[in-house]
């Protein structure tokens, strides 16, 4: 940012002798003014053709340094317009004073300038304040100009009143040229053209002292092919590399952050081996989709006559095939090198770390076993990976990679000559001689000194500096800026700050001249630009437009100005953007604070990205959706920084919250009708025709009595939104059935709509479901609502609508049904048998698969919370997982007596199992046993999560309940029943816990202080539930059901069954 603001000083404002702004100039010396001849002729009403050197003097003022203080130059050079000529439009001016802190450019020479940005300021007509251009530079011309172009739809193009001004290449970090001429026959186009230095350079000699050659170091930019000139220091391990190429077909480079890695391949191995003949080079980075990130390189050299939006499409296919093995990627491979007449290929990977730190296992195991199975089918190819050394470890953990690391590949019968074994080479530090010519032999080749002992100061820095590399060509970047007549001086060394602090100090220089609130931005920007490490450094990461937030990425640009960031784009076309290396990471003071404070938002966000790509993966079903503690942790970070979440983020999240708030109105309504009418026997609520036809009548009773309405409108409205609300109506109804009886009621109230009211008290005796011909075990209501499944012992469910009309019978098992359960989705019904299987139900009764494996009988089968798995629990001592496909994913085991429950933690992530050994096992989704809570001292029959996972509840015939935390540690034991506890529950809160034992029922709190005892019942109490609300417990024995407050308070007693209800 410096070096563009002493380019910003060298700026002149050329004027007439009227005083009308005619174009621009710039210094190039103490006292020297390039611009254009044409330029200087519009200035003094001249003829810009004309041979002669004019001698009127010149007016000009430096706008950025000091505005409107008008000095006088004379033409001391002149080169006329002349189409004809090779050198042409060049004058020269000379001042005799000049004003303070004006600065003459760095002016650079290059043989490349093709999609360099540019930037430049002028002075079009009506802009006589100056205003700024900015586009890409192409390619020169026949007569050496070079052409650049404005390529966006915003801002300025070069245009007249910008001839004279410098071009400012923000590649090289220098003025490239002089612009000479725009575009003026087409309107649509945005063109113009500079006169390059090297063309400024021939025409007057005398700028060859203030030319400085494009800079040979690479700052934090690695060495790639075409710097291989400038890239010393490796020569020896580059030898290594190139003779173990003709032997081996896989190389692992290895080396701490900064060692060089990427260059030694790219600027070492790479440029040897194109040098030989019939080398194919292919080269990526894995990022988050290495599946993608691979076919992105390969189709444009497999479909080369595609356009564009066919080779995306093609990409986006290969992407999805390739993992499934769908295409062979040798075969891809082989037509590659016929296509295009090679006979070997180098794929190279680079920053194989980010496989480990962007990738999902699922997707790391498949890409890897890919890759290695393709070396072993496939000799013309070799494969070079570049690795951080923190990562061995976590490589080593992959068996086929750790043996590829070690020396041996899978074997290739086919090979002639050549070893298929493999090669790992560690890049340690360089040695004094190596670094001293990584410091001085590309200054030599540009001709350009280092003040005598500067490479000895330089490298007794470096000695003081790990991961020096990069801080050490930082550093050398910065000094050759600031060279003075071809040479590299200490005095400039010192200004820069050294190796060790040239990084850092510059980039708090950059940081410093921010507005205070593109600080703040900034901020987040760069914390989105890392991924936190566990365990591990943090490392870079690429994050697009969208994730760092369309409103920052004007600021990114400027800080890709600054060379502080790096911009590009992903194949589909999206802006990217990276931190420039992870040195600046490890450096830079500010962002590591920025990190420290922000790791834990960072690593849950890092989270969800994870999940958010597996709902996409799922095409957005609900099923994949955020539940449990995932779900509570998402709204936290969405209440507190929001600002900081993507656009797909904040719809992730916000559809998450909708489903859980319509799962929650549906269980809700689900489990008024259960409360109401518990399966067989108790009530279910019809819908809302009787409703709307009792609220209308109670609206006419309200009219006729006052005493009733004031009763009437403590009632809310719907009846239907709460259980309480529906009790105080049944009370009310007795209280009019009483007046009716007493004689009381008032005449004028009609006799029917009396007996309407009186129904009331009747309500929950209204739909019955009867058809079982056994005991009924349990009752499911769909997430919908619309159907209720019920699980009997006469071996079949049936499926109700809630009015009680019979929908359909699953007949097919063969002994008795313990349980149904419905999917997420409601799309499938898991039944559980003593026929020891589970059979999966579409709604409509159609069987679509019966699940066998199981030894014994089958007491429950549960859905994971995205509907992707089920989990069986058995009592031949096993739980097994299987896919909703009815694939057996994993069988648990490790229970030494029969399992009575598998529960799923809310996030999906953790599987409870509670047995009869006295023990509950918590299991990982994969079927890796986690750990083992031991401590009741009898069967277990249930263990519960808590909503937000933290908690586990067990229960256990040892007449205690258990509090655990997830990681085992046991938090408190529940005493005070006096009978073996059936079932534990936690209110929709987590805070209260409520506990079935014996003739009671408990509630707790969530620290284990018992709050209350629920007594009442004649008969053993089977379970003790929440309503969803969490203001009312229902306990439910074998013919009676009660309601409770929170408090402890009864609130009614549901009476009715003729048989047992074990669950509703």
């Amino acid at each position: 940012m410096s070096r563009i603001l002493d380019f910003d000083h060298s700026i002149v404002r050329i004027y007439s002798q009227s005083n009308q702004v005619k174009g621009a100039g710039f210094l190039v010396s103490e006292n020297q003014i390039l611009t254009c001849a044409h330029v200087v002729a519009l200035a003094l009403n001249v003829n810009s053709n004309t041979a002669e050197m004019p001698t009127t003097e010149v007016k000009l003022d430096f706008p950025q340094v000091a505005p409107g203080e008008i000095l006088t130059a004379k033409v001391i050079f002149w080169l006329p317009v002349n189409p004809q000529a090779a050198l042409e439009d060049i004058a020269v001016l000379e001042l005799t004073t000049i004003p303070n802190n004006t600065s003459p450019v760095r002016l650079m020479t290059s043989e490349e300038y093709w999609e360099h940005k540019f930037r430049a300021f002028g002075f079009p007509k009506g802009k006589e304040n100056g205003v700024w251009a900015n586009g890409v530079l192409r390619g020169g011309t026949a007569n050496g100009w070079v052409q650049l172009e404005d390529i966006d739809n915003t801002g300025y193009a070069l245009q007249e009143g910008f001839s004279g001004t410098p071009v400012w290449d923000e590649t090289l970090e220098g003025v490239v040229g002089m612009a000479v001429a725009a575009e003026k026959q087409r309107l649509d186009t945005k063109a113009a053209f500079i006169i390059p230095t090297n063309l400024l350079m021939a025409a007057w000699p005398k700028l060859q002292e203030r030319l400085i050659a494009s800079c040979p170091y690479k700052g934090l930019f690695a060495f790639r092919e075409a710097d291989a000139e400038y890239f010393f220091g490796r020569e020896a391990f580059t030898d290594q590399l190139v003779t173990a190429v003709a032997q081996r077909q896989f190389m692992a480079v290895i080396g701490p952050s900064g060692s060089g890695k990427s260059s030694v391949v790219f600027a070492g191995l790479v440029p040897r081996l194109r040098s030989q003949q019939g080398w194919l080079m292919v080269d990526f980075r894995p990022g988050d989709r290495p599946f993608y990130n691979l076919a992105a390189q390969l189709v444009p050299l497999l479909e080369t006559q595609m356009s564009e939006t066919q080779k995306l499409r093609e990409k986006k296919l290969q992407a999805q095939m390739l993992p499934k093995q769908e295409i062979d990627l040798p075969d891809v491979l082989r037509r590659i090198l016929e296509k295009q007449n090679y006979s070997r290929m180098l794929l190279v990977v680079d920053q194989f770390e980010e496989l480990y730190t962007l990738s999902s296992g699922e997707v790391r195991s498949g890409f890897l076993d890919m890759l290695l199975q393709g070396l072993a089918q496939m000799p013309q190819l070799t494969l070079v990976i570049t690795l951080r050394a923190d990562f061995l470890g976590y490589a080593l953990d992959d068996r086929s990679l750790a043996d590829a690391l070690q020396g041996t590949i899978p074997p290739n019968h086919t090979l002639k000559g050549r070893s298929s074994r493999s090669m790992t080479y560690f890049l340690g530090p360089m040695n004094s001689q190596e670094l001293r010519s990584v410091i001085e032999m590309p200054a030599q080749k540009l001709g350009v000194r280092l003040e005598a002992r500067l490479t000895e100061r330089i490298l007794k820095d470096v000695e003081r500096s790990p991961g020096n590399l990069p801080l050490l060509e930082f550093a050398l970047e910065r000094l050759w800026g600031k060279q003075s007549y071809g040479q590299l001086t200490h005095q400039s060394y010192e200004e820069v700050g050294g190796v060790e602090k040239a990084l850092a100090s510059y980039a708090d220089d950059v940081y410093e001249k921010l507005s205070e609130g593109d600080k703040e931005k900034a901020e987040r920007v760069f914390i989105q630009l890392l991924q936190p490490g566990m365990g591990i450094e943090d490392t870079r990461k690429v994050a697009t437009r969208a994730e760092v937030g369309v409103d920052n990425w004007d600021l990114v640009r400027r800080l890709a100005d600054a060379r502080l960031v790096v911009t590009g784009r992903d194949e589909t076309g999206e802006e990217t953007v990276e931190v420039i290396h992870e040195a600046l990471i490890r450096e830079w003071g500010m962002l590591r604070g920025w990190m420290a404070v922000s790791r834990e938002f960072r690593v849950w966000q890092e989270k969800l990205k994870g999940r958010l790509a597996e709902w996409e993966d799922k095409d957005k079903d609900d099923g994949a959706l955020l539940r449990g503690l995932l779900l509570v942790e998402a709204e936290k970070w969405h209440e507190e920084r929001l600002s900081e979440l993507s656009q797909e983020e904040r719809v992730f999240i916000q559809l998450s919250l909708e489903l859980r708030d319509r799962e929650r109105k549906q269980r809700q309504r689900g489990r008024q009708l259960t409360v109401l009418g518990l399966t067989v026997g108790l009530v279910l609520v019809s819908g809302a025709g009787p409703l709307l036809e009792l609220q209308r009548q109670l609206a006419e009773i309200s009219e006729k009595n006052a005493d009733m309405r004031a009763k009437i409108a403590t009632l809310e409205t719907p009846f239907n939104q709460s259980i309480e609300t529906q009790l105080d109506a049944i009370k009310l109804g007795k209280e009019l059935k009483k007046l009716q009886d007493d004689g009381q009621l008032r005449a004028d109230i009609p006799f029917k709509t009396a007996g309407i009211l009186q129904k009331m008290t009747e309500w929950w005796e209204y739909n019955r479901l009867e058809g079982h011909q056994d005991e009924v075990y349990s009752a499911e209501f769909s997430p919908n609502g619309k159907l209720i499944a019920t699980a009997s012992a006469d071996n079949t469910v049936k499926l109700w609508k809630p009015d009680g009309t019979l929908v359909k019978t699953l007949e097919g098992h063969q002994d008795a049904v313990y349980s149904a359960e419905f999917s997420p989705n409601g799309k499938l019904i898991a039944t559980a048998s003593a026929d020891n299987t589970v059979k999966l139900w579409k709604p409509d009764g159609t069987l679509v698969r019966t699940l066998e494996g199981h030894q014994g009988t089958v007491i429950s089968a549960e859905f994971s919370p995205d509907g992707e798995l089920i989990a069986t629990a058995s009592w031949d001592k096993i739980v097994k997982l299987w896919k909703r496909d009815g694939t057996l994913v994993k069988t648990l085991e490790g229970h030494q007596d029969e399992i009575y429950s598998a529960e799923f933690s809310p996030d999906g992530e953790l599987i409870a199992t509670a047995s009869n050994d006295g023990t509950v096992k918590l299991w990982k989704r994969d079927g890796t046993l986690v750990r083992t809570l031991e401590g009741h001292q009898d069967g277990v029959s249930t263990a519960k999560f808590s909503p937000d996972g933290e908690l586990i509840a067990t229960t256990s015939a040892d007449d205690t309940v258990k509090l655990w935390k997830r990681d085992g540690t046991l938090v408190k034991t529940l005493e005070g029943h006096q009978e073996g506890v059936s079932s534990a529950e936690f209110s929709p809160d987590g805070n209260l816990i409520a506990t079935a034992s014996g003739k009671t029922g408990k509630l707790w709190k969530r620290d284990g202080t018992l709050v209350r005892t629920l007594e009442g019942h004649q008969d053993a109490v089977y379970s003790a539930e929440f309503s969803l609300d969490g203001n009312l417990i229902a306990t439910q024995s074998e013919k009676t059901v009660k309601l409770w407050k929170r408090d402890g308070t009864l609130v009614r007693t549901l009476e009715g069954h003729q048989d047992v209800v074990y669950s509703a």
